[in-house]
């Protein structure tokens, strides 16, 4: 490089043209969120409205965390079947829950098919 197009290259990196803005830290709100509330602190219409669907459907529970016994956690992992949604039906069988974790053990389990609505 030569002085000039050094000084060239140091004049665009300081130039005013060239704009860096600080991120924002990952713990900050979002400036533009969006307003579940009204003023007086309640939920709105349909802020409540897709809350409660939300709390059906079990969106906001939280999952069981497995067992620290090993034996428990075998036994479930056998004997409690997958379920598969079919519409607002249910459907498990041995023969799914033991393909679809890999596991021929599954197929041992006495209920063969269990279909819930």
């Amino acid at each position: 490089m030569t002085n000039n197009s050094r000084a060239l290259h140091l004049g665009l990196a300081q130039s005013d043209d060239l704009f860096v803005r600080p991120e924002p830290a990952t713990n900050a709100g979002p400036e533009g969120s969006f307003e579940a509330t009204s003023a007086s602190g309640s939920l709105s219409g349909a802020s409540l409205r897709i809350y409660e669907r939300l709390n059906r459907a079990g969106y906001l529970t939280r999952p069981e965390l497995p067992s620290e016994d090993r034996l428990e956690r075998l036994v479930n992992t056998i004997f409690v079947p997958e379920p598969i949604q079919f519409r607002k039906a249910s459907v498990s069988c041995s023969i799914i829950t033991a393909i679809k974790r890999r596991n021929p053990l599954c197929l041992i389990n006495p209920i063969f098919l269990d279909v819930r609505w």
